[in-house]
């Protein structure tokens, strides 16, 4: 079933004139019955008020003398008036003097006199005046009516508005047809010519103007956007055919892309061929770098320790002094073969997604390098860390560098400070420091000391191989995070050993 909204503009005008005619008339004549109603209860209250009066006036005389059968034959008036009811008339005791009842009635007659007045109730209305002679007051008089009369006046009342509503609602109807032409008409127009528009899709058609009303002005502006379509159509064909000339360029060159892509393609499946056999090679001279540099430094090694064994009383102090230096460099050099081993391996290494107790593990490679060192005296703080996820053998070497570090640039220090603990970032989440009162840095080469073989102190003051920090930045970066350091010293103004922090934070590892 289609809604009003869903009615065509014909229907709809109909529909809208015809329920605009009946709700007025309906109004109308239900304010006028209304209206009617009000106005006959008035007049059939006067009538009964005045014949009351009568009533009482003529039942006088019965009642100072009691008599009874005057009293009824006063009351036997009322006959000529159908729709009284019934009649009484009450001493100025209280008590039935009198009554009357149309013929065949069985209607209620009160006992005792009600208060006087009109009293308009379902179905009848009730008069009740006092019967008074020379101001003193004899008895009452009571009066009971139908409202027929009413009901017939307004039933022939309604009758006549249905007539009025019946006729000019036929009136509405021919003048709504009538007018609804000239309203729709040019609606109608423009509508097919918009049907005919969109099916041929011919936007030189133009809609015929029938007036100069709002329908008239809406026809401009109809005809005003079918120029603009007319004109942005043209531009379109146009644009279409620069687009296939344009198109017709670009599969040519999409060709070209395809074939330089296959050759690309080639080219990286042999680079990577190549960069396959090279970490092989690597992997080779590691494997060749370990043993074959290893195997002299052991005979090194070796025949130092049985020369200081065996010779000693033989060498001065500056040969012994000498023969140490050689047995301590050589044991640095192991160190350092061991880092470059490390340093290279890592890239090849795979990792893991383990959940990692970063303060159980920063205390663990503490205690391990204290006790290494039992005569340091070194105060170690550690706040709450958050756990961190990654693989657990490299981050553990992030730590061992980094406190081992830590551990070694205080021994200047009378009583060592160090530091370790996290904050908490919104861009980069948890970071970790560990933070020491050692000999510090100038900040103006920061960014040489995560190179290999980068160093800011002389390995005489600190010994070490130069490779610590940059394993540590491959570790981090390798699980997706960044390390950085900051010292306090101003060398500027000369203030030295007054510490470093390096921090560094953990993604998801990188494979």
């Amino acid at each position: 079933m289609l809604s009003f909204r869903d009615f065509p503009i014909k229907r709809k005008m109909s529909v809208a004139m015809l329920g605009t005619t009946i709700a007025v008339l309906l109004a109308a004549c239900a304010t006028l019955l209304a209206s009617e109603y009000a106005t006959s209860r008035k007049v059939l209250a006067r009538n009964l008020n005045t014949l009351a009066d009568v009533l009482a006036l003529n039942s006088t005389a019965a009642l100072s003398f009691s008599n009874t059968d005057d009293a009824k034959e006063t009351l036997q008036a009322v006959s000529a008036k159908p729709s009284i009811e019934a009649a009484c008339i009450y001493d100025g005791e209280g008590a039935v003097f009198a009554t009357y009842l149309r013929v065949a009635e069985t209607v209620p007659i009160p006992t005792r006199p009600e208060s006087d007045g009109i009293r308009f109730a379902s179905g009848h209305v009730a008069v009740v005046r006092p019967v008074v002679l020379a101001g003193k007051r004899l008895g009452t008089l009571y009066l009971r009516a139908d409202l027929t009369e009413i009901t017939v006046h307004l039933r022939t009342y309604a009758q006549i508005s249905g007539l009025v509503i019946l006729g000019s609602l036929v009136f509405a109807l021919v003048l709504s047809t009538a007018l609804q032409r000239a309203i729709t008409r040019p609606i109608l127009t423009l509508t097919d010519t918009a049907k005919t528009i969109a099916q041929t899709r011919d936007y030189t058609a133009r809609a015929n103007k029938l007036g100069d009303d709002e329908i008239g002005a809406l026809t401009d502006h109809f005809n005003q956007m079918l120029r603009a379509i007319q004109e942005r159509d043209n531009a379109v064909q146009d644009s279409n055919k620069a687009l296939f000339t344009e198109n017709v360029a670009r599969r040519h060159a999409e060709d070209e892309i395809r074939l330089l892509n296959a050759s690309l393609e080639r080219r990286v499946d042999e680079r990577t061929s190549e960069l396959q056999a090279a970490n092989k090679e690597l992997e080779g001279f590691s494997y060749s770098v370990s043993h074959d540099l290893r195997a002299p430094l052991r005979a090194v090694d070796g025949y130092s320790r049985m020369v200081s064994e065996k010779c000693a009383e033989h060498l001065d102090d500056d040969g012994r002094r000498m023969l140490g230096v050689i047995r301590s460099e050589t044991a640095r050099m192991g160190r350092l073969i061991d880092d470059l081993l490390t340093f290279s391996r890592l890239g090849r290494q795979k990792l893991d997604s383990a959940i990692i107790d970063m303060r159980t593990m920063a205390q663990s490679v503490f205690d391990e390098l204290a006790a290494a060192e039992p005569e340091r005296k070194v105060r170690f703080t550690l706040h709450p860390i958050p756990a961190a996820r990654g693989t657990t053998a490299m981050i553990r070497q992030v730590w061992v560098n980094l406190l081992s570090n830590a551990v070694k640039f205080t021994k200047e220090r009378e009583a060592g400070e160090i530091e370790v603990g996290a904050t908490e970032d919104g861009a980069e989440g948890t970071i970790y420091y560990v933070k020491d009162n050692g000999a510090g840095f100038d900040m103006r080469y920061a960014d040489k000391l995560f190179g290999v073989f980068q160093r800011l102190h002389s390995a005489g003051e600190f010994p070490g191989t130069g490779v610590g920090l940059a394993l540590v930045q491959r570790i981090v970066q390798r699980h997706g995070g960044r390390v950085w350091a900051e010292a306090e010293v101003n060398w500027a103004e000369a203030e030295v050993n007054r510490g470093a922090t390096f921090s560094f934070t953990l993604s998801q590892p990188r494979t």
